[in-house]
């Protein structure tokens, strides 16, 4: 929520008989974070069973530090509305809490204010042509060239929240404005059971998801979707293991087209003879904005490194055996 009452205005706009139109005020503004997602229900729905309760702890501990009402840093953009609405005043504030109050002084006008929560912690996206207010852009920064897998990206590391409030500010008067900050990125995590695999190494990439997501109209872009890596994640008991990443959503599905693929899960099983099985999990289901996708797994009994999806009718497979001798080639992490 954010607040702005009326404060005193600018020495110099207190003047007798001089014209107050165009003074500014000094604003108290009260920022609260919304979080909207499924974390809870999706961990203890997709791992439910007795030997799900390693992996569902550790996971839950992980995606807990994103999937929060929490903001280390605020960015706040002020835009003008008429013309190509230039930016008139931005500032970044330290946070620290799922709410704070800051005094900023606006001259009177009417704005749009575009927010973004937890950017400045986050190395893997960058706000980008924010002068004015139409083209202001959170996006997904490039491949790393020099990374462990070159042409991927990795995760995010903060949960990433935003708003947008158009808002008038009027002199001396006192003014109430409530708007919340929702999360614009995801999360989701492949789990597989590695009994009796007979694999000797086991990477997995996602891809599929935005690059960009634009402030004022909430819209995300799919053009050249990277490859993101992900992080693995071992509880240290049981035979399950979890990769999982952060990023922006999927694409919504198609309604001229609801079983097309909508975002991927690529595993690389490296086997006894170093030949690499390469599966394509093909998601059908949509990862939206605030939401977390458990996708499990297990290995195809023939113990040829292929990965089978469980309890989903909404996932499909394509497996390629002996990838690397096929013209492909895998960097090890």
């Amino acid at each position: 929520m954010i607040l702005l009452i009326g404060a005193a205005a600018i020495p110099g706009c207190c003047l007798v008989d001089e014209d107050l139109t165009n003074c500014g005020w000094n604003y108290s503004m009260n920022y609260q974070m919304l979080l909207v997602t499924n974390l809870t229900t999706e961990l203890n729905t997709e791992l439910s069973l007795t030997e799900d309760a390693d992996i569902r702890t550790a996971l839950g501990a992980k995606m807990g530090e994103i999937f929060k009402d929490y903001a280390n840093d605020v960015d706040l953009s002020f835009y003008g509305l008429s013309g190509e609405m230039p930016r008139k005043h931005h500032e970044v504030q330290k946070m620290d809490g799922n709410r704070a109050t800051y005094t900023i002084y606006l001259p009177v006008d009417d704005y749009m204010n575009l927010s973004i929560a937890n950017l400045q912690d986050n190395p893997q996206v960058k706000l980008e042509n924010d002068e004015l207010c139409a083209s202001s852009t959170i996006a997904q920064l490039p491949y790393e060239v020099k990374a462990p897998v070159p042409d991927t990206v990795g995760i995010h590391h903060t949960g990433l929240f935003t708003a947008r409030l158009q808002m008038t500010v009027l002199s001396n008067v006192d003014q109430t404005f409530n708007v919340h900050l929702y999360m614009a990125n995801s999360g989701c995590a492949f789990v597989v059971d590695t009994t009796g695999s007979g694999v000797k190494d086991l990477q997995v990439v996602m891809t599929g998801f935005a690059t960009r997501f634009d402030l004022l109209d909430s819209l995300y872009h799919y053009d050249n979707s990277p490859v993101v890596r992900t992080v693995r994640l071992d509880p240290g008991s049981g035979s399950q293991i979890a990769f999982y990443s952060v990023n922006f959503p999927s694409p919504d599905p198609n309604p001229l087209d609801p079983e097309a693929t909508l975002w991927e899960i690529r595993t690389y099983a490296t086997l006894s003879d170093d030949t690499i099985t390469e599966t394509k999990l093909l998601v059908r289901e949509p990862l939206q904005a605030g939401q977390f996708k458990i996708i499990k797994g297990t290995f195809d009994a023939s113990r040829n490194g292929a990965v089978i999806p469980v309890k989903s009718s909404k996932v499909g497979a394509s497996v390629t055996l002996d990838w690397q001798s096929a013209g492909h080639h895998v960097v090890p992490l």
